[in-house]
């Protein structure tokens, strides 16, 4: 089977009417990526923080930062394209704003998290935030 080469041009040859979709769907896929990490980093710091909590928070962060590079590479090429309809041109936009908006989000979710982490370390429990949910001794 031969290899085929994917230039970051070729995506605008490919089919107009598809590119808007596709932009819409990977820009909605990092939204929910970014509400997930947004409900993981809520929990750290608390009563349920542990190891498993941040390894999920790293690979969700990961797949967050693949799928952003990912949506950048396809709005801007698309963006570039002088010959896009002023419609498409419009969404295409649109698209954009909501994936900086995203991104914004995602920044901020980010530096809380690596504030709480520095504060509180997994190693030691007495640092955990006590919510009285704890069995009593």
């Amino acid at each position: 089977m031969p290899l085929v080469n994917n230039k970051v041009g070729d995506d605008c040859a490919a089919s107009g009417d598809e590119a808007p979709a596709d932009g819409k769907a990977l820009v909605d896929s990092l939204i929910k990526v970014v509400a997930c990490y947004r409900h993981l980093a809520s929990c750290v710091g608390g009563c349920t923080d542990s190891l498993q909590l941040r390894d999920e928070l790293r690979q969700t962060r990961e797949k967050a930062q693949k799928l952003a590079g990912d949506i950048c590479q396809h709005l801007t090429s698309h963006l570039r394209d002088k010959s896009l309809p002023d419609g498409q041109r419009k969404e295409m936009e649109l698209l954009w704003v909501a994936f900086s908006a995203c991104l914004e989000l995602l920044h901020v979710d980010m530096c809380k998290v690596l504030n709480i982490s520095s504060i509180v370390s997994l190693a030691d429990s007495a640092s955990l935030v006590h919510t009285g949910l704890e069995g009593r001794s």
